[in-house]
């Protein structure tokens, strides 16, 4: 029995290892503008991106849901990390599940709500500006959104670790940290498929050595 609870383990944290880079791909790929190269820094800039915009309000939810598999991703890291990157491996562990936590109230608050926005007629999404205006410049509590870069640095740290203990190569680790702090833009969606891109190089190989691995680590 116990055999059968790790092997579900370890093959349940392959598939989220997996499955998260190239969904990521897809959700930044399916908002409009893509080779715009600008960061969304006006109210109308940043409307502009979902509303109206069904695909894009799906790639919003689907990054909803993918959030548990960052959680199943950082806690796996922190416990392969025992030796000279195990503070690397706790410490950004942390830093990425707060981070993670935070996504997915960025997610709630100014996609999924916007989403509801968009059932409304154009008059009554005309009379929601001065809230459009608050929650684009994150008032109240949305402040807490603004700490969404620890995922990324998080993520980062933990790649760190992976090299240091030889867990990843150097290219697939560096793979792992530039795509991850390639994640911590402006909204330039670009970018972010290019650091999903690398993370899918980094994480793809790993998760097949972990599948055909005997134990809960997927060695060197």
């Amino acid at each position: 029995m116990e055999r059968s609870i790790d092997r579900a383990r370890r093959i349940g944290t392959a598939l989220a290892v997996m499955t998260f880079p190239p969904l990521f791909v897809v959700v930044f790929a399916l908002h409009p503008n893509l080779l715009a190269f600008r960061p969304l820094l006006t109210l109308d800039d940043w409307t502009g991106r979902f509303h109206g915009r069904p695909l894009v309000h799906a790639a919003h939810a689907m990054m909803t849901l993918a959030i548990p598999l960052l959680v199943v991703m950082a806690v796996h890291f922190a416990q392969v990390l025992r030796g000279r990157g195990a503070w690397l491996g706790l410490v950004g562990g942390g830093l990425a599940i707060l981070g993670a936590v935070i996504l997915a109230a960025d997610k709630g608050a100014l996609c999924l709500v916007a989403s509801a926005f968009d059932t409304l007629s154009e008059a009554e999404y005309r009379a929601l500006r001065p809230g459009l205006v608050a929650m684009h410049a994150r008032a109240g509590w949305l402040w807490l959104l603004w700490l969404l870069p620890l995922l990324p640095v998080g993520f980062a740290l933990q790649g760190i670790g992976l090299v240091r203990e030889r867990v990843m190569s150097w290219a697939q680790g560096g793979a792992l940290i530039v795509g991850a702090l390639l994640l911590a833009n402006p909204d330039i969606e670009a970018i972010s498929v290019l650091g999903s891109l690398l993370l899918t190089a980094a994480l793809w190989p790993y998760g097949l050595r972990l599948l055909r691995a005997p134990s809960a680590g997927a060695g060197g």
